[in-house]
């Protein structure tokens, strides 16, 4: 690295009163005063300050994305009262949730209860699965 260093003043000739300039090899460290350190400092807590804001948005949009990304999936529910009985059936609104107590409702002859947990498969040895059209069978995937 070649630094410029600043030496006495001319005080003859047409040269009088400047400066002499002279470029030599210098190392990085010795440029490296008290007041640049500093200013580097700051610079390097401001990248942090930006990084640190860049992954907490980051973050946000990734918790966010993946529960609208929930909203179009289907799935296989159980309910809190019947534990044998599981409604599979298109989509995790509010109207399938209903549409799955319904069909339960149907097939045990009374109220399930509320839906307690959710699935992408079901498997019943004693054909207790029900599709989104009420049909019985002993297992649903893809859902």
């Amino acid at each position: 690295m070649i630094g410029i260093i600043r030496t006495g003043l001319y005080t003859s000739g047409v040269n009088k009163g400047m400066s002499r300039v002279f470029a030599s090899p210098v190392s990085p460290s010795s440029t490296m005063t008290p007041r640049n350190s500093g200013n580097a400092r700051r610079l390097n807590e401001y990248t942090k300050d930006c990084m640190k804001k860049a992954l907490a948005i980051a973050s946000a949009l990734i918790f966010v994305s993946s529960f609208m990304s929930t909203g179009a999936m289907a799935a296989c529910y159980s309910f809190g009262s019947e534990s044998e009985i599981k409604v599979c059936v298109p989509g995790d609104p509010f109207s399938d949730r209903k549409k799955a107590r319904d069909i339960c409702r149907k097939a045990k002859g009374s109220d399930c209860g509320n839906v307690s947990s959710y699935s992408s498969s079901c498997h019943s040895n004693s054909g207790k699965c029900y599709d989104q059209n009420g049909k019985a069978s002993r297992s649903l995937s893809g859902y």
